[in-house]
């Protein structure tokens, strides 16, 4: 009897070890491909996304991003890539059109919420990217500020997400945009800190 408790102890013991270790090992896996996804922020050749690829060559970038692109834009276009491509971590940075082109945010929420339960359920984590500052925009408005501020808001606060980056906050800075578009883009200088905060989320 008391070899069989033995026994036994010992294989629950080797049973809990294995799964302790394969916990452990899938935890510190690093990561080393990231999708990003985003608007004219990500599309610009000096985003966060061009500057992590130029500082970390062997890191696999690829990124979907359009001048004026709303969510439901970026939801469509991470939907057909995920259908054939899986990537460790799927970086998202979007909202800003839905306001300032439609004046609402409900359905950049529920956008950027069905981004990230698709990243999930494709095996992605994923990295929230606030959008930027528009306290020094020439054509900002009350209304959309503070829609702007409500969903930044929301997606810090958003439980669906693994990683989050408060662009936002790094972007309430005049000297990192510039006049020529009327203070409305963050410049590569604004991307640079990006960059190097989502490095350090990411643990690359």
């Amino acid at each position: 009897m008391k070899t069989k408790n033995i026994i036994i102890i010992g294989v629950v013991t080797i049973v809990v070890l294995g799964i302790v270790i394969y916990v452990l090992v899938r935890k510190g896996k690093p990561v080393s491909s990231v999708l990003f996804i985003g608007d004219s922020n990500t599309a610009a050749d000096f985003s966060y996304a061009d500057q992590l690829k130029q500082r970390y060559p062997k890191l696999t970038i690829k990124k979907i991003a359009e001048n004026g692109a709303k969510t439901d834009w970026m939801f469509n276009q991470l939907n057909t890539e995920l259908q054939n491509n899986k990537y460790d971590v799927v970086s998202i940075l979007g909202g800003s059109n839905d306001i300032y082109g439609a004046g609402r945010n409900d359905i950049a929420k529920r956008s950027l919420d069905a981004m990230y339960n698709l990243a999930h359920a494709r095996g992605s984590k994923v990295l929230a990217v606030t959008p930027p500052n528009k306290n020094f925009y020439v054509n900002k408005t009350d209304q959309k500020q503070a829609l702007l501020a409500d969903l930044v808001g929301w997606i810090k606060n958003n439980k669906n997400t693994d990683y989050v980056v408060d662009f936002h906050g790094i972007t309430n800075n005049k000297s990192f945009f510039n006049s020529s578009d009327g203070y409305l883009h963050p410049q590569a200088s604004a991307h640079s800190v990006l960059a190097g905060q989502t490095a350090q989320k990411l643990k690359v």
